[in-house]
């Protein structure tokens, strides 16, 4: 038979399992609250907290700050310069569609030459050379925009056309 000391050992053992039990669920519990807090303050951390956790300085923050508000500008200067460079565009329009035109053909010719059979050396040869005359061509037309635009610019619009065209050339590049 059992006695009353059994009965009194398996209560303390009961208990202890139920309070381990419950601090590994509370223990869980806290970890999986702090995670999605943690998701959810990252989610919403504002620019100076996100370089506070990549470790940049005040300096460095500040400079790449006023390099995105150079970038932004003013709003109606952004249009301005929009339209102007909408305006020498569109007067350019027929010249470049004619230069266009030239190079789809030239490419065309190319294309001809090439699935000849048998292959006309000379006349391949000839037609990427029309090629390269028709893209030169269509070169000269977007630069001789670019100088036009260029004159009716002020130094800034000048350096901010630049930079877009150079971030345009890298994504071109990629």
């Amino acid at each position: 038979m059992t006695g009353p000391d059994d009965a009194a050992s398996a209560a303390p053992r009961r208990g202890r399992w139920l309070t381990w039990a419950l601090a590994a669920s509370v223990t869980l519990n806290l970890l999986l609250v702090g995670l999605g807090v943690g998701m959810v303050a990252r989610a919403h951390m504002g620019e100076g907290a996100r370089a506070f956790l990549r470790g940049e300085g005040v300096g460095d923050r500040a400079a790449r700050r006023d390099e995105r508000a150079d970038e932004r500008g003013d709003e109606d200067a952004r249009r301005a310069l929009r339209a102007q460079v909408r305006a020498v565009l569109d007067a350019r329009a027929p010249a470049f569609e004619a230069a266009r035109a030239r190079v789809a053909e030239a490419w065309r010719a190319v294309r001809a030459a090439a699935e000849g059979a048998p292959l006309e050396t000379a006349r391949l040869e000839a037609a990427l050379a029309d090629l390269r005359a028709a893209q030169d061509a269509l070169a000269r037309e977007r630069h001789a925009a670019l100088v036009t635009l260029a004159g009716r610019l002020s130094p800034d619009a000048r350096a901010r056309v630049m930079r877009e065209l150079e971030r345009s050339l890298e994504r071109r590049r990629r």
